[in-house]
């Protein structure tokens, strides 16, 4: 379940909890928390938008990128890769995207 907060909020919701992730330099897409089972345990972890997350990595990725290079498509290609991809225990953080009709989804996929 995502519960959305203001970056300040996500925050304090998860204060608490030693244990949670964040994705460094990404608080504009940080949108909440995302409550779900894993491990065998109800855990609370950090929520990002798949959209504004591609936007802080392809500002960073701009600075380093070829000519030939579409900074948006590697931030993408990265995140799908080394975020979405990775899991680095029951706190790893939740990307989540907007449905057509500008919903964050509820699927876990």
């Amino acid at each position: 379940m995502i519960t959305l907060y203001t970056i300040e909020e996500t925050y304090k919701a998860l204060d608490e909890n030693a244990e949670a992730l964040f994705i460094p330099n990404c608080d504009p897409a940080l949108i909440g928390t995302y409550t779900l089972e894993r491990e065998g345990e109800t855990v609370t972890v950090s929520c990002y938008d798949y959209d504004n997350l591609v936007d802080c990595f392809a500002k960073e990725f701009s600075v380093d990128c070829e000519a030939h290079e579409d900074p948006v498509e590697t931030a993408m290609e990265w995140i799908d890769y080394n975020v979405i991809g990775s899991y680095v225990g029951k706190y790893t953080p939740m990307v989540v995207c907007k449905d057509e009709e500008g919903n964050y989804s509820e699927s876990e996929d």
